[in-house]
């Protein structure tokens, strides 16, 4: 059995003999020395001794402190007491560990006797911080106290609300635990996350921190949380001066309704003058037009340009897009894309997902809806073939996002060719997730039945490709 010995005054001591006792903690035996009884808990067990007598009386101190000794708490108000308890206790036994309260008045007593200090401020301070509504509440005493366990308190209109943990990707990190309402639930991979859910999180310190930001942030803020800034990659040698025009205005126009901060204008094979004065002129406070004169692979340039600018959505036009080295280029950089179609995206009014067998349509519903609040559109979930499956997890899902937003969403469930019908509508954006099977999607692809090739019947108009995990 363990040896601890307690050298004790003042309010800590008190606090700290009291919890040790009504909680029963450890079996180890306890000698608490002291000069007030005041400090003493009522109610003691047979494995306390107390002995009243002054914690500074090393005659007193050899018959108690011993080789034998575990460890030893210097918990004393007066400074100077400490400083001679530290060195008497020191002095019995060289090896022992002793901890103490953090002071600048003996820190230096307490450097050269090796002793553990305990910063009671700091520690104060950051259980203060804990309750800020902006600061992840992070485990300091179990494990490595370093963030590797953290728990989060999910908002209503976090990204995360009404989503499946199967749905969920957790690289390098996990969701161990939910608390809901004072109750313990272990996740299991259909559990849906609610809205004042506390999630118990375990993973890298450095991920939890970004998992954490992307939990507590709300609708409203994309293209956060991919990035900050608007990226359009334009060759002009290929859509031509005109088409670029119209590509900017377009994107002017999505830049003023949007949460992003600039936008970015990167163009490729510049070839005369005209085109040049045309792009400086663009040039604003809002606007960076980055005119590519360089022969550096297109692939390395675009992963340069994301880190460099903080792009969190890039734009490209139909007529790039199609061209499968370019798709390539852009599903790899794990961005949403925005294609830009015939039809202006000013006419736009609808936001549609078109449902179909794709396990990957939960995790682009966010985006969905928070483009759809930005822009004001309508949302659409189209279902044309609604008994193919069991849908009622998607549809709950979109339902429970649509009343937490207070964003009206209409669910269509019909048996009909969903290109013509879609193709009878004018004026939407289609959402859809970013499949590595479109990559290198061709007209052959319509004939296998593990492609996804249906973008590019809808090519005319705009498409907002969102990227997805395994």
């Amino acid at each position: 059995m363990q040896k601890i010995i307690i050298l004790a005054s003042g309010q800590i001591a008190k606090a700290f003999l009291e919890r040790i006792i009504s909680e029963h903690i450890g079996d180890s035996r306890y000698e608490i020395i002291c000069q007030n009884e005041d400090i003493i808990p009522k109610e003691i067990n047979d494995l306390v001794n107390i002995h009243l007598f002054d914690p500074t009386n090393e005659h007193k101190l050899k018959r108690i402190i011993s080789k034998e000794t575990s460890q030893i708490f210097v918990l004393l108000e007066n400074d100077e007491d400490t400083i001679i308890a530290l060195n008497i206790a020191r002095n019995l036994n060289s090896t022992v560990n002793i901890v103490t309260l953090k002071n600048a008045n003996i820190a230096e007593v307490c450097e050269k006797l090796k002793i553990k200090t305990i910063d009671v401020s700091q520690t104060i301070t950051s259980m203060l911080v804990n309750f800020l509504p902006s600061v992840p509440l992070i485990a300091s005493n179990i494990g490595q106290g370093i963030g590797e366990i953290m728990e989060v308190l999910v908002p209503y209109g976090s990204k995360y609300v009404f989503r499946h943990i199967s749905n969920i990707e957790q690289k390098n990190w996990r969701i161990v635990a939910i608390y809901r309402e004072n109750k313990l639930i272990l996740p299991k991979p259909s559990t849906m996350i609610f809205p004042n859910d506390e999630l118990l999180l375990v993973g890298k310190p450095e991920i939890l921190k970004d998992i954490y930001k992307s939990i507590k942030s709300e609708l409203g803020q994309f293209p956060q949380p991919f990035g900050s800034n608007i990226y359009l990659l334009a060759d002009i040698q290929k859509i031509g001066l005109k088409r670029l025009k119209e590509l900017i205005e377009e994107l002017k126009h999505l830049s003023e309704k949007l949460n992003n901060k600039k936008l970015i204008i990167k163009v490729k094979n510049i070839i005369n003058n005209d085109q040049s004065e045309y792009l400086r002129s663009l040039g604003s406070s809002d606007i960076i037009v980055d005119m590519d004169f360089s022969n550096i692979d297109d692939k390395e340039s675009l992963k340069n340009d994301i880190r460099r600018y903080n792009v969190g959505l890039v734009a490209v036009s139909s007529k790039e897009f199609l061209k499968n080295g370019m798709r390539k280029n852009l599903f790899e950089i794990k961005k949403p894309i925005i294609k830009l179609s015939s039809r202006s995206l000013k006419n736009a009014k609808e936001s549609i997902i078109l449902l179909n067998d794709d396990k990957y349509i939960e995790q682009i519903s966010n985006v969905f809806f928070d483009v759809s609040i930005q822009l004001d559109f309508q949302t659409i979930l189209a279902d044309f073939d609604p008994e193919e499956k069991d849908k009622t997890e998607i549809y709950e899902h979109f339902s429970n996002l649509a009343n937490i937003y207070t964003k009206k969403l209409q669910i269509e469930k019909e048996h009909k060719n969903p290109i013509r019908e879609l193709k009878k509508r004018e004026n939407f954006i289609q959402f859809l997730p970013f499949q590595e099977s479109m990559v290198k999607s061709s007209i052959f692809d319509f004939f296998r039945p593990e492609s996804n090739p249906l973008f590019r019947l809808l090519d005319e108009h705009t498409q907002i490709f969102i990227p997805t995990t395994e």
